[in-house]
This record gives structure tokens, C-alpha cells and sequence, in this order.
């Protein structure tokens, strides 16, 4: 299983408002608030966890990925 954080504040860069297919390779994907994404990263140590952000211009969008995993460990980034 595949958590992806979904922030929405009320802001102008809550993200994603995307819908995800279920699953990606196999991989079964959930869309969670960042809260609950600590909660669980707290009582399973095989939770893969990512942090999705973007900066979008006229010019150009950049995504990032923060990954976490073994209890809220910070894994790798991918821009």
C-alpha cells in the first residue's frame, strides 16, 4: 500500500485535488491527511509514505516527492 498526503487548508497551494486510480504496478494507492499519515507511520514500521508538492508557473511545474518509511524515517526525495 501506497499513502499519499493530501493537504487541504484553505490555502492556495493545498494539493493534490487530483483522483488517483486505485492501484499503480500493483500497488494499492490511498489518498490521507497528513495527520493520519504520522498515526500510521507510528504503528506500522512497512508504511511507504509520500509527501507530494508542486510549484507551478506560466513557465514551468515542478513536482516533488518526499518519501518516509520504518516509522516517519525520511527516505529519498524525487523532483
Amino acid at each position: 500500500m501506497l499513502y499519499f498526503g493530501k493537504h487541504v487548508y484553505g490555502q492556495s497551494d493545498d494539493f493534490p485535488d487530483i483522483d488517483l486510480p486505485e492501484t499503480i504496478e500493483n500497488s494499492q494507492i490511498r489518498m490521507i491527511t497528513p495527520e493520519n499519515g504520522q498515526i500510521l507511520q507510528k504503528q506500522e514500521q512497512e508504511i511507504t509514505y509520500v509527501n507530494l508538492m508542486s510549484w507551478i508557473s506560466n513557465e514551468k511545474q515542478n513536482f516533488y516527492l518526499f518519501v518516509f518509511s520504518n516509522h516517519s524515517q525520511h527516505q529519498f526525495d524525487c523532483v
